[in-house]
């Protein structure tokens, strides 16, 4: 008789809890809706709604409970799953569902730094923009290896909404390496990455400026300089391994920069336009486009000599990491410059200032040079090759001396 009693008044506290829950779901309505593997055998998609009885509760089975009905932020939902087979925490999902008034929980008005880096990073990678890998990695330094030991202590983002505060964080940078002084050019690369946090910050309401913006930097931008035809041969006449030959072949006469000469494939060997020739298909991330990029027959004959790693890839198995691949390319080619002696710094990317520069002074439009460099517009590569164009040279001395003939003129008619 206790026994029953007992039973009784487990089965009246059980009917009790799943009462009081339903009684916190105010607008959406829970069901079950069914899968083909119903354990129960109910048909596929056909709806179960919350069992109150016992013996609806005896009858009910493991497929997942959705919900349906209207929030008050987020509108009208049907068929929105709550991630649950268990009736009482889809309950309490959908509470906080109603609470919210929308599905996801909503951003907090005043967040933490790490909440806020969290958050963004987030929204960078796969799940987000998924941003090429060296965009991501550059993120993820400046924010979690300067912003957040740099924040240790603050309590919110907000503290960030300040001039004062902001200036001091770019003055506490320093080389992560060595410890010493950030180059110029990392110094105002970083800088465009804090602009680009704060404004993602100030998009969601935690600040009402970005202060980022107002600092300045004036650094002198960094000329650059290829190979002289003479550097140039006596670089390939140093290179006694093929691979690597062509790998700079490839650099040389078709511009590429080390990461995607490393995967290049023989899809990317392709005719030029006109039928004559050869030419290597690339797309440019940063233009986001495909350009056609004319390589030298002899180029491409020694490209198609070349036998391939796995079934495609010159210089890739296709399975390794491809920026560690890039190193061990680049620390070949820096073995064979260090045996060179030369006066100045030599790189893989040298290589590319050679074809950008040698084109230019060829004589060729700076709009083809700069579509098949991928750079966004020709003030970037004017920027960068201007110094180095022979033509730009000398036409700007017949220019000075025109000015002058002129001016002459005039004073002579005074």
């Amino acid at each position: 008789m206790v026994l029953v009693c007992l039973a009784v008044a487990k089965n009246r506290q059980s009917s009790l809890v799943w009462r009081r829950s339903r009684e916190r779901i105010l607008t959406l309505t829970l069901y079950r809706r069914h899968t083909a593997g119903c354990i129960k055998h109910y048909p596929q998609n056909f709806r179960v709604y919350f069992p109150s009885a016992k013996r609806d509760r005896a009858k009910d089975c493991e497929c997942p409970i959705a919900a349906e009905g209207k929030l008050s932020n987020e509108g009208r939902i049907s068929n929105r799953s709550l991630k649950t087979s268990d009736w009482l925490q889809a309950q309490e999902t959908a509470r906080k569902w109603e609470e919210w008034g929308a599905t996801t929980e909503p951003l907090p008005e005043n967040p933490t730094v790490q909440y806020a880096v969290s958050s963004f990073l987030t929204s960078q990678g796969p799940q987000g923009r998924n941003v090429e890998k060296n965009t991501y990695h550059g993120f993820d330094v400046l924010l979690n290896q300067r912003l957040l030991p740099f924040a240790k202590g603050f309590a919110s983002i907000r503290v960030f909404d300040d001039l004062d505060v902001c200036t001091k964080f770019v003055e506490s940078w320093v080389n992560l390496q060595v410890g010493g002084p950030l180059a110029d050019s990392t110094k105002k690369t970083e800088v465009e990455r804090l602009r680009f946090f704060l404004n993602y910050c100030l998009d969601r309401g935690w600040m009402e400026h970005n202060y980022a913006k107002k600092i300045k930097f004036t650094f002198q931008t960094e000329k650059k300089f290829g190979l002289s035809p003479e550097e140039e041969r006596k670089l390939f006449a140093a290179i006694k391994n093929q691979d690597l030959r062509v790998f700079c072949l490839v650099m040389r006469h078709g511009g590429l920069r080390i990461s995607d000469t490393t995967v290049l494939n023989n899809t990317q060997l392709v005719t030029r336009a006109s039928g004559h020739g050869w030419a290597l298909k690339l797309f440019q991330k940063k233009t986001k486009e495909w350009v056609y990029i004319p390589i030298p027959e002899h180029v491409a004959d020694e490209l198609r000599a070349l036998p391939f790693v796995d079934d495609m890839h010159w210089f890739w198995n296709g399975k390794d990491d491809p920026e560690s691949v890039s190193d061990n390319w680049y620390a070949k080619l820096k073995t064979v410059v260090n045996k060179l002696n030369f006066n100045r710094p030599v790189s893989p990317h040298t290589l590319r200032h050679t074809f950008c520069i040698s084109h230019l002074n060829a004589g060729t439009d700076i709009k083809f040079v700069s579509r098949w460099c991928g750079h966004k517009s020709t003030t970037v590569t004017e920027k960068h090759y201007a110094h180095a164009i022979h033509g730009t040279l000398v036409a700007s001395d017949h220019a000075y001396d025109e000015s002058m003939r002129r001016q002459l003129v005039m004073t002579a008619a005074v």
